[in-house]
């Protein structure tokens, strides 16, 4: 639906509201990408970064982004900054995708999201773990990060998210209110979205960048 009837502007001050029907179909299909990355992440990264298939997903994260980012559908927003981590983790290929294109690019867009998405933790816990997919070790990504944001910032992040599970591992450690919260945050977690064992070379490369 999107694709059909193209992007207006990204000069208009903001976009054509969606019917709410349109709205519902688009989350639900947002959904079932990021239920397939779940059980097969590599059938996710492979299906969109198809020739062709790649550049029609760009576009419609974009303006999905652009969209949600102006008439606060943040259901929405979250479904796509989800879906779009799993397409670039550990694909290089697929980073490459979000920071080409017109400008601002899919990159461009999710630097520039409200200060709260950099400030408020329940918004950073679902917007950094996508940035850090997007740019760990794509030095092209990180350079236009960079340009927004310190990478002091997902380091810390990472190291603090490190901290948070090594606690949670202590039974003696860890309350019945902050593991309900955890199960609560799952499938947003750094955790769900970023491979365990490659957390720590994270924490150093954005530490060091």
């Amino acid at each position: 639906m999107l694709l059909h009837s193209g992007a207006p502007s990204r000069g208009d001050l903001s976009p054509p509201e969606l019917p709410q029907h349109t709205m519902a179909v688009i989350l639900t299909g947002i959904k079932m990408l990021n239920n397939m990355a779940t059980f097969s992440l590599e059938m996710l990264q492979k299906t969109l970064g198809e020739e062709g298939m790649s550049l029609e997903f760009r576009h419609i994260a974009s303006y999905l982004i652009w969209y949600c980012s102006r008439l606060t559908a943040e259901e929405l927003l979250h479904e796509v900054v989800l879906c779009v981590g799993y397409f670039t983790v550990l694909n290089p290929e697929n980073q490459v995708v979000i920071q080409s294109g017109q400008s601002p690019t899919v990159l461009q867009q999710m630097c520039s999201l409200p200060f709260q998405y950099f400030s408020d933790p329940r918004l950073t816990a679902i917007l950094f773990p996508t940035l850090i997919a997007c740019c760990y070790v794509n030095k092209s990504n990180t350079v236009i990060l960079e340009q927004e944001l310190s990478c002091a910032l997902l380091s810390n992040f990472i190291e603090e998210k490190i901290l948070e599970n090594q606690a949670k591992s202590s039974p003696s450690s860890t309350s019945k209110k902050a593991q309900e919260k955890e199960a609560g945050d799952q499938r947003m977690s750094l955790l769900s979205r970023f491979p365990r064992e490659q957390l720590t070379a994270a924490q150093e490369y954005f530490k060091v960048s």
